[in-house]
């Protein structure tokens, strides 16, 4: 037995035969009778009410949000004007930068013509009449025009 603790609890003392490691057991008055059978019905331990572990919100104070604001602005500009520095240091950047941007516009743009151009052939294909189409031989649906 370790000791009594106040309230009918006591703590015991639990290790290997050589003590390196030991552990201490706390171990309720009530329980023990629990487990004895000596306890007329059973009895609940009462529970201790947790505080809850988020810590409460402090009310920030209109100057403190303004200062983080103001410091939130400074490290973005000061972010923008590195950046500006470094392209100001190395302009062949730059210039890579937009002759990637007119390959892909120009890209864009043939195939959205190529798209247009083929919409154009296949609406002319569509322009039978239906007894047209059923004069045609199979062959005259396949063939292309130029």
């Amino acid at each position: 037995m370790f000791g009594d603790l106040p309230g009918g609890v006591r703590a015991q003392r639990y290790g290997s035969a050589d003590g390196a490691q030991s552990a201490v057991l706390v171990v309720a008055a009530e329980d023990e009778e629990l487990r004895a059978g000596q306890g007329a019905g059973r009895r609940r331990t009462a529970r201790r009410t947790s505080r809850s572990r988020r810590p409460r919100r402090r009310k920030d104070s209109g100057l403190e949000q303004l200062a983080l604001i103001g410091l939130l602005a400074v490290v973005a500009l000061s972010l923008v004007m590195g950046v500006l520095r470094w392209l100001a240091a190395h302009p062949w950047i730059v210039v890579l930068t937009l002759l990637a941007a007119a390959a892909a516009g120009a890209a864009w743009w043939w195939r959205r013509s190529e798209a247009a151009r083929w919409e154009q052939v296949k609406a002319q294909g569509l322009r039978y009449a239906v007894d047209q189409l059923d004069r045609l031989h199979h062959r005259q649906l396949m063939r292309r025009r130029s």
